[in-house]
């Protein structure tokens, strides 16, 4: 009652009348539509109207030709807002079946919300009710042209959930395949695994031999679906489960490659259902995806094929599987998927693959590709696993020797391929490279070398000589380790190669010059193998020997290397007598080749990783080709661009030959060089150690760049080959170190240094820059940067050279005279204010001064001045602490009227303020050396780094004060420990540094107090930088322990006394090694307990009591 009330609801009327209304256009319908869905309007029964009246229109305007396209997209949007409201409030609608499918049929699938609108109508219809109309929907949308993906997703899961449906299954399935995606496969294979797999007695209707069509119930699930044109390979994925179909899968693979291409394996007349398949197809299978979904296989099983009535025959499974894939290498060749195909055997079959080893290789070697690579690895990897690469060699051999390959063919082995091969023969015992080398023997000897008509075969030589190659030079036969019946097979081998093989080859006109080429790569492989073995078993292969010469003088007189690159390169390699010729005649074709990189530098010097091994000829030919383009560039250095001149000349040290001469002469030359050249090509050179004629080139052209195009490389070059090349002995001194300060380049102290010492050598150059001074000084005096800072250097130089009593009277005199004429030009450019830029240059000098006479100071009232001038501009520097050390030095009267107590304070403050030096911590302790009683105190009193006057304390040596320094030293010793910003590696260093001293500088007490709160101190600052330490364990290392061993040995009377902190310091070490990792720290601890425990037996009279 209450339902017909509703269906009379005055709004469910009214819009029942609208949309059956032919006055409002279907426009204002739709919209209408839209806004009950839109405001949720309550109207009973309104999604059973509005859906009947939507599926009605549908239907209606499809076979409307003049309906917009755009109309029938917004009915199915609002055919989605209707099933949606539906499947949401649950409501109960009836759907006319003829009507829906009538629309599906219709349908384009590729618009959304088509596609969202049919899964709502597919899930209303998935109840008991509706089960029928559900399943001929399903059909009906499969055999679509078009089935999306999320569509197809709903129809495998809700026909999964009606086993008992009424529907043809097979053809179903079939018309689903079409529409598979990677997203489905799974519930694609689970639905062919309950419907088709299940029962597998209906298989035997296809399979069954001789059976008329109508004994055979045709209508079986597998065969409605491969007559349907259904994939049999998502069957094959289906059945990929080795626990429950390994028989079925077996037989559905002979099906599979049957339907391949393979009709061999079923007879015409064996079954009726076969031959409708057959006919049924439109392409064959592929059989690649066969292979890869049938694996594992039952490879025993055995397949029957019944020829006739009186004739049967039998076919194994692994021979099925053998012949399909190589079936797939000769419709596919090699590709990737058949590469994947190949892998797929392996992992699954590998006996497989050992079968087919010779024919795989045979096709890598005719289709050489990424993938072909790939398949050489596999069978590589498959026969080592197997210990068989002997017989993968040896089956090669033999199917090229069959019918296998073309006789016309000739296959060759890739660079990338011999690789892998090498890797094979390096991994393999000893006995089976040696069962390698026979084989390739036997193979040469039968099938390559024809010895009546003296040629050879190519197809069988191309593919024998560089495995043979690889034998030599990878196989694990030279070793001590070689047993001595082991080590007798190898030479036996060895005579029995040369004399079958190399010797007739030898006069062989082979048929290319690539067969020839490989000949020759032999031959270097295996006098390279002879010699080794021949210096590891001391055996001398004398006939072998004489060979080899042979062959080297022949290359020497047609001057061709050919393929003995490597026989060439182990001739240069031992210094044979052959080397120098070898390397004269052969440099300019040798050099070009990248195998020789290492031992021929190129023309060019290009190669910043060239090793030259020091050799000098091969640095003559590169200097050679610098003046040969300094030489077009300029016009200069003629002589030196002789090419016979560099490579003639034998002796490279000796400096009156003919090329030092030239070169001497040449030195002048480089004052005159005006066009720019870059020496930057030298700097693999090792310049340092060359013979000195090769030196001096070197120089000459470092020079030349300098002048022409100074450079930050340049000048390190000059500087790296300057020294003890005595270059100023052939030129005027004073006109080349006017050209070389006159460049327009600020000149680095390395190179300045050599050329400071480099002009004291000689009376000559003294001699020579005394006469110039006048210029000299002038530049000095104007602050010339290059010259001040030379003239300096040069001060220091001459001073030394000047108290050397081992040098001769008048070479010191003219180096006195000539330090005295640049001390005097220095004081006079000091006399305006000195820039920060210049006060280096002074305190170098003013070291110098003090070095040199210091004795002599306070006579000379300008030197006092001049010094006094230069502390106090230094006074503000770190640089002056140099000069300050100095004067503290020299300690006399006269130097202490230049250092007052200001002076001291400044260098004080320097000292502490700066980051520490060993330099400056003797400088430290020098200050407070001289410090009177009254000022000593006024100096440990100023604030700064604690750690650093901690370390100047400790290496200030005793005096009259020593009382007020132990007492500061204790005072900021225990501060420093304290210090949480001192890093416990650094207080330990410290306290390594105060136990060294001795006597020591404070007392036990103070000493064992502050070693016991560093050790302490672990637990509390947690792990320090740079030691392996424990959170939360006592600190202890390598340096803790030394101190500890300092300490009893700086205390050897007392140390007894102190035996329970020792013996709980070595405790706490011992516990520090149990957790610690670090081996090298636990090591260096471990040494140090052993030389403390070692000193208690000194004192064990005292130590026996503890």
């Amino acid at each position: 009652m209450g339902s017909v009330m509703m269906e009379s609801h005055p709004l469910l009327t009214g819009l029942r009348s609208r949309l059956q209304s032919c006055d409002i256009k279907l426009k204002d319908k739709l919209t209408l539509i839209t806004h009950i869905y839109k405001a949720s309007a309550s109207i009973p029964h309104k999604d059973s109207l509005i859906l009947e009246w939507i599926l009605t229109t549908l239907d209606q305007k499809y076979s409307d030709k003049s309906i917009k396209q755009k109309d029938i997209e917004k009915m199915w949007i609002l055919l989605k807002l209707c099933l949606e409201s539906v499947h949401k409030e649950g409501v109960k609608v009836a759907i006319n079946e003829e009507l829906i499918l009538n629309i599906i049929d219709r349908a384009d699938l590729s618009f959304i919300e088509t596609v969202s609108s049919i899964i709502l109508i597919v899930q209303i219809l998935s109840n008991k009710e509706s089960e029928s109309q559900m399943i001929s929907c399903c059909m009906k949308l499969v055999k679509k042209e078009i089935c999306p993906e999320n569509l197809l997703a709903v129809i495998l899961e809700k026909v999964s959930s009606c086993p008992d449906a009424e529907l043809n299954q097979g053809l179903f399935l079939s018309e689903a395949s079409r529409h598979m995606t990677e997203k489905n496969e799974e519930s694609f294979s689970v639905l062919c695994k309950t419907v088709v797999l299940a029962n597998t007695k209906h298989f035997e209707g296809i399979f069954s031999k001789k059976v008329e069509s109508e004994d055979v119930k045709e209508n079986t699930i597998l065969f409605d679906y491969l007559s349907n044109k259904g994939n049999l390979v998502y069957i094959l994925k289906a059945a990929n489960d080795s626990k429950l179909f390994p028989l079925l899968r077996t037989r559905l693979f002979i099906l599979g490659c049957y339907l391949g291409g393979q009709d061999e394996l079923f007879a015409q007349s064996e079954s009726v259902l076969l031959a409708k398949l057959k006919l049924s197809l439109e392409t064959k299978l592929d059989l690649k995806q066969v292979i890869i979904n049938s694996l594992p296989l039952e490879l025993s099983y055995v397949h029957d094929i019944q020829t006739s009535s009186s004739e049967k025959k039998t076919i194994l499974v692994s021979r099925i599987l053998s012949e399909a894939l190589i079936e797939v290498l000769d419709s596919d060749g090699i590709t990737n998927e058949s590469f994947e195909t190949i892998k797929a055997v392996y992992n699954s079959h590998p006996t497989i693959l050992e079968t087919l080893a010779p024919l795989l290789i045979t096709r890598c070697l005719q289709h050489k590709n990424s993938h072909s690579h790939a398949i050489l690895n596999l069978l590589i990897e498959l026969m080592l696993k197997l210990r068989q690469f002997p017989k993968l060699v040896s089956k090669f051999l033999l199917y090229l020797r069959s019918d296998g390959s073309s006789s016309s063919e000739i296959l060759e082995w890739d660079s990338d391929y011999l690789e892998d091969l090498g890797k094979a023969v390096l991994q393999i015992p000893r006995t089976q490279s040696l069962e390698i080398w026979k084989t390739l023997l036997y193979h040469l000897s039968t099938d390559c070398i024809n010895s009546k008509e003296n040629t050879v075969n190519p197809k069988f030589w191309s593919v024998i000589s560089p495995i043979l190659g690889l034998v030599y030079t990878h196989a694990q036969l030279i070793d001590h380790n070689v047993p001595e019946p082991l080590a007798a097979r190898i030479v036996e081998l060895i005579y029995s190669t040369f004399k079958d093989v190399f010797l007739p080859l030898y006069s062989v006109d082979f048929p290319t010059e690539k067969c020839k080429s490989l000949f020759e790569i032999l031959t270097s492989d295996f006098l390279g193998f002879v010699e080794a073995v021949s210096l590891y078993r001391n055996i001398q292969f004398e006939e072998i020997s004489s060979h080899k010469e042979n062959i080297i003088k022949n290359i020497i007189s047609r001057k061709e290397v050919g393929g003995y690159i490597k026989l060439v390169q182990s001739e240069i390699q031992s210094g044979s007598e052959s080397k120098d010729v070898l390397c004269k005649t052969f440099r300019k074709t040798l050099s070009k080749d990248p195998s020789f990189a290492d031992y021929f530098p190129t023309e060019n010097l290009e190669s910043e990783t060239m090793d030259f091994s020091e050799n000098s000829d091969w640095i003559a030919i590169s200097l050679h080709a610098e003046f040969v383009k300094l030489h077009k560039s300029s016009k200069t250095f003629q002589k030196l661009a002789d090419k016979c001149l560099w490579t003639e000349t034998l002796d490279w040290s000796s400096r009156n030959s003919d090329i030092a001469n030239i070169l001497k002469a040449e030195v002048s030359t480089i004052l005159n060089v005006s066009t720019n050249y870059e020496c930057d090509k030298l700097q693999n050179l090792p310049l340092e150690n060359l013979p000195p004629v090769l030196k001096l080139a070197a120089t000459l052209l470092a020079f030349t760049s300098v002048f022409t195009l100074p450079s930050d490389q340049s000048v390190v070059i000059l500087a790296r080959c300057l020294e003890d090349t005595d270059i100023f002995k052939y030129i005027d001194t004073s006109v080349l170190l006017k050209k070389i300060l006159d460049v327009k380049f600020e000149l680095p102290s390395c190179l300045l240094e050599t050329l400071a010492l480099e002009l004291t050598r000689h009376l000559k150059m003294l001699t020579e820059i005394e006469k110039e001074m006048e210029h000299f000084g002038a530049k000095i005096q104007e602050s010339a940067g290059n010259y001040v800072h030379l003239f300096t250097l040069y001060l220091g130089k001459l001073t030394k050279v000047g108290l050397n009593t081992s040098v001769s009277e008048e070479r010191r005199s003219a180096a006195k005279k000539l330090s005295s004429l640049i001390l005097k030009n220095l004081m006079k450019m000091a006399k305006h204010d000195l820039s920060e830029h210049e006060v280096p240059y002074h305190v170098k000098a003013g070291v110098a001064v003090l070095e040199g006479s210091s004795e002599d100071l306070g006579s000379s009232s300008k030197v006092d001045k001049y010094l006094k001038r230069v502390i106090n501009a230094s006074g503000e520097h770190e640089v002056g602490l140099e000069l300050v050390d100095k004067l503290l030095e020299c300690g006399d009267e006269a130097v202490g009227k230049l250092v007052d107590s200001d002076l001291k304070m400044k260098a004080w403050k320097l000292v502490l303020g700066s980051q520490l030096t060993e330099e400056k911590v003797s400088v430290g302790a020098k200050i407070l050396q001289s410090l009177p009683l009254e000022e000593l105190e006024r100096f440990l009193n100023i604030d700064g780094n604690e750690y650093v006057m901690t370390q100047i304390l400790i290496h200030t040596k005793p005096s009259e004060s020593n009382k007020i320094v132990k007492q500061k030293l204790e005072e900021i010793l225990f501060a420093t420990i304290k210090d949480t910003s001192v890093s416990s590696g650094d207080k330990a260093k410290l306290l390594l540094q105060l136990s060294e001293v001795t006597p020591s500088p404070v007392s036990v007490s103070v000493e064992t107090s502050a070693i016991g709160f560093l050790m302490s101190s672990g637990s509390k600052d947690g792990k320090s930088p740079g030691t392996d330490q424990v959170d939360g364990a006592n600190f202890c290392s390598p340096d803790t322990a030394n101190i500890l061993k300092a300490f009893i040995g700086n205390h050897p009377n007392i140390a007894a006394k102190y035996s329970p902190f020792i013996i709980e310091s070595a405790r706490q070490h011992f516990k520090h090694i149990s957790r610690s990792q670090n081996l090298t720290e636990n090591l260096e601890i471990c040494n140090s307990l052993l030389l403390i425990f070692n000193r208690f037996k000194k004192k064990r009279f005292d130590w026996c009591k503890v």
